[in-house]
């Protein structure tokens, strides 16, 4: 059974690199969960053509979300996710890819 839904900018790296081999080095368990990546979905939703890439900062500026300049600290990049997130929930019409984790 599937416990949660976990969003991430870049899944391949945050989810794989840091938030699993972290868990497991604090004997946490790993619940099963669904992957919604918000790189993944926002280079299937938004043209090449309309971004000159696809990092998490840029789509910030694509789609107007001012959260300064802080980026690659934590809660800011939790924010900047969170808010880039819900624009591409917007403009899929609640039609995100997630994967099973």
């Amino acid at each position: 059974m599937t416990e949660s839904v976990w969003i991430f900018h870049n899944s391949n790296y945050d989810e794989r690199k840091v938030i699993i081999p972290e868990m497991q080095r604090y004997n946490i368990p790993v619940p099963q969960h669904w992957v919604c990546c918000t790189l993944e979905n926002a280079k299937r939703l938004i043209p090449k053509k309309e971004v000159k890439n696809y990092k998490l900062g840029t789509l910030c500026e694509h789609f107007d979300i001012n959260l300064g300049d802080r980026f690659h600290e934590a809660d800011f990049d939790t924010e900047a996710c969170l808010r880039v997130f819900n624009k591409l929930v917007k403009i899929s019409g609640g039609n995100l890819e997630v994967k099973e984790g």
